[in-house]
């Protein structure tokens, strides 16, 4: 179960016991991403682990994941997002892809200290799947 002293304000929900983990970080091109860097990293850490994949991993193992988010922000325009790939509960991972819309493909964000991408995940412990 995870640890609940570290997560100082849960979201309180009908019962549901929530908690929001997320954090920046930012994308180096082709290089490793410089942890140092990140904002907000209680509950988590981030790796890149290939062109345009970055690999979240919680601390804690949660039962569920309810909601996400993320987005990329470039210091110039193009035509990447970020987007969501696999994620695991038991693993307590969770992939960002970097996807270029023109191109149709994984690619790598612009290494710039403009660029960054922001997410967010809604977690929860208990023994149901969220229904009320």
């Amino acid at each position: 179960m995870a640890n609940q002293g570290r997560h100082r304000y849960p979201m309180e929900n009908l019962g549901e016991n929530r908690v929001r983990i997320g954090g920046r970080f930012f994308p180096n091109g082709s290089s490793a991403l410089v942890a140092a860097d990140n904002i907000g990293t209680t509950g988590w850490t981030v790796a890149r682990t290939s062109t345009g994949l970055f690999t979240v991993t919680l601390d804690d193992v949660w039962q569920y994941f309810m909601d996400k988010s993320c987005s990329l922000s470039e210091a110039t325009a193009t035509d990447k997002i970020a987007k969501f790939g696999a994620e695991s509960t038991s693993s307590k991972t969770i992939v960002i892809v970097c996807w270029d819309i023109s191109d149709a493909a994984v690619a790598d964000a612009t290494a710039d200290a403009g660029t960054f991408i922001d997410w967010g995940v809604t977690v929860k412990r208990g023994a149901n799947s969220g229904k009320r």
